[in-house]
């Protein structure tokens, strides 16, 4: 057993070694910041006017709404591949 690794308890069935506590409380850190800006980004959109562009439709009868936000979507992919690009190029390793 000298040729196990110090820490073996520590090693997955796939070979792989499992987080520790402190790498899931990180992750759930970020998760949260993550949730928070996408609540805060749903809030500020609405007030800005976004699910009401020219484009996105909405069908209303009695007792029933749709709303398919075709605009808005075009918009947030167009905008979120720009901010992904962006953070790609200058974060890269």
């Amino acid at each position: 057993m000298k040729n196990l690794p110090r820490r073996a308890w520590q090693i997955c069935a796939f070979g792989q070694q499992s987080a520790g506590m402190g790498d899931v409380g990180r992750m759930i850190l970020i998760l949260g910041a993550v949730l928070l800006l996408v609540g805060a980004a749903l809030v500020l959109g609405e007030k800005l006017g976004l699910g009401r562009l020219p484009g996105d439709l909405v069908i209303e009868r009695k007792g029933f709404r749709f709303s398919a936000p075709i605009a808005t979507s075009i918009l947030v992919s167009l905008v979120l591949t720009v901010l992904v690009n962006l953070f790609f190029r200058f974060f890269r390793r």
